[in-house]
């Protein structure tokens, strides 16, 4: 379960050359996520009043 959710075991086939779409949608939905989760980090300091 964790190797699934492990970086290293998903950019290990980057570093050799290989490119699997499994390890391209890993990183995009990833990020996504991020960007997603800042976005509400920075709604709810906006909603509090902070900066």
């Amino acid at each position: 379960m964790v190797r699934a959710i492990s970086l290293f075991n998903h950019f290990q086939p980057f570093s050799v050359g290989v490119i699997d779409l499994r390890d391209v949608f890993y990183f995009v939905y990833a990020t996504g996520f991020f960007v997603w989760a800042t976005l509400r980090v920075l709604e709810a300091r906006q909603w509090h009043g902070r900066r």
